[in-house]
């Protein structure tokens, strides 16, 4: 499912996925910081650039360990900044 939006927004933007990096989102601060972060940090070609999580501090903490560009508490800004191309959403299910 994210590489379907991911191919759809390149596509929309008009931009070359051969030669695009991903930028990456990340939604949540706690459990991303040792799975997902350091996983994304290993894939030639995409690259963490955003973060948010309802406890800001903590993703400040990440993002500051990690080298992450955007720090936010809330998600949709998060979402909808152009340089995100894949969202990976780190959360306990909300009811």
């Amino acid at each position: 499912m994210m590489y379907v939006y991911y191919v759809q927004r390149q596509r929309m933007e008009g931009k070359n996925m051969r030669n695009s990096e991903i930028g990456i989102g990340i939604i949540g601060a706690g459990f991303a910081r040792t799975t997902q972060i350091p996983g994304f940090k290993n894939c030639d070609g995409a690259r963490v650039v955003a973060i948010a999580s309802g406890h800001r501090e903590h993703a400040e903490k990440v993002a500051r360990e990690f080298d992450i560009e955007y720090v936010d508490s809330d998600w949709h800004a998060l979402v909808a900044r152009h340089d995100v191309d894949l969202v990976s959403v780190v959360t306990p299910p909300v009811k």
